[in-house]
């Protein structure tokens, strides 16, 4: 079918493993009108290859290449460049149903709205499981677009199942291009994670419609070479950032209960990345003076001293009180559970 034009914009960095069944995925699709933008990264592995080799054999496939600047500016780039009166992102690890674009584009025609949700496929080592984020379709407006938000910041906010994933990713959605220019909406440069849950802040608050239904297309695979998994000595400062972020947003928008239970996790899971991770070189007790130095950072411990016990779980009411009362031996007990137990969750 002919409708719209849509541009999917897929930055790219060293992923040579899976580039290729992204890509045919994408060029796979039943929908017509659209256009493919790969943004190389400055990759130095065959990435650009592959996507120059794609380029040259579909008309609309654009690659481009750029200085290694991260994936902020390689998205930002792929706003600027666009075609499209949609925009759909992609993460070059990833792969799509061939009939994502005609359904997101649906759910746009059919609701009037400016941005489509949908959730992923999660794809483990041994599993795949659809990762429904709120189990229903819902149409978020102003009267009730604070549960968005919230999911956005936390999906373990006042949430009653279980979710392997919140609505925070830029991916398996569909945007109005003309909105997010003129919203001046762009993904934070210099953030090293979670730029994308930033961004979706902005978006989602500013739109007047949002719309989620229970359309499992995306693949999203779990990469266990990523840089979100990879010891990171630094972490904390990233996260540091990320919580700056969210609280200059929560200005206008009171939702700082969340920020404060995503601190507690933030802290857990930078603890798993940057200290108690095993290609950390430190010894035991150096690892524990740590994590006593990365809970005394200012944001860390605004979420600590704040959250409320009631909206912790079990486990976590346990971790959060050792933590308040200074007993670090316990939290790094309980964050090498933790540890073994997301990673055994994730096979």
């Amino acid at each position: 079918m002919k409708n719209e034009k849509i541009s999917i914009i897929v930055p790219v960095y060293n992923v040579e493993k899976y580039l290729e069944e992204c890509i045919k995925s994408l060029v796979s699709q039943d929908y017509e009108n659209y256009e493919i933008l790969l943004i190389d990264d400055g990759s130095t592995d065959s990435s650009y290859k592959i996507c120059q080799q794609y380029s040259r054999k579909y008309q609309n496939v654009r690659t481009y290449k750029q200085k290694n600047q991260g994936v902020s500016v390689a998205r930002n780039k792929g706003i600027e460049l666009s075609n499209g009166k949609w925009i759909c992102f992609v993460d070059s690890d990833d792969y799509v149903d061939s009939k994502m674009l005609s359904t997101l584009y649906s759910i746009i025609k059919n609701e009037g709205c400016e941005i489509a949700i949908t959730p992923p496929i999660m794809e483990f080592r041994k599993q795949k499981i659809p990762a429904s984020i709120f189990g229903k379709k819902i149409t978020f407006t102003k009267k009730n677009k604070r549960k968005l938000l919230l999911n956005i910041i936390c999906r373990q906010y006042h949430s009653a199942k279980k979710t392997y994933i919140g609505a925070g990713g830029p991916w398996a959605k569909m945007y109005n291009r003309e909105f997010l220019i003129k919203n001046q909406l762009t993904f934070k440069v210099g953030l090293q994670r979670m730029q994308d849950v930033i961004f979706n802040l902005y978006a989602m608050s500013l739109a007047k419609k949002v719309v989620y239904q229970n359309n499992f297309l995306y693949h999203y695979r779990i990469n266990y070479n990523s840089s979100t998994i990879k010891f990171n000595k630094n972490i904390f400062i990233t996260f540091s950032n990320v919580l700056e972020e969210m609280y200059k947003f929560d200005e206008k928008h009171e939702l700082e209960e969340a920020i404060f239970l995503k601190t507690v996790l933030l802290y857990i899971e930078g603890s798993r990345i940057g200290i108690v991770h095993k290609d950390n070189p430190s010894g035991l007790f150096a690892k524990i003076k740590e994590l006593k130095k990365a809970y005394q950072l200012k944001q860390i411990q605004k979420g600590f001293y704040n959250v409320k016990y009631c909206d912790l779980s079990i486990p976590l009411k346990a971790f959060v009180w050792s933590a308040r009362h200074q007993m670090f031996l316990i939290v790094y007990i309980m964050i090498k559970v933790f540890n073994f137990l997301k990673n055994r969750e994730q096979e």
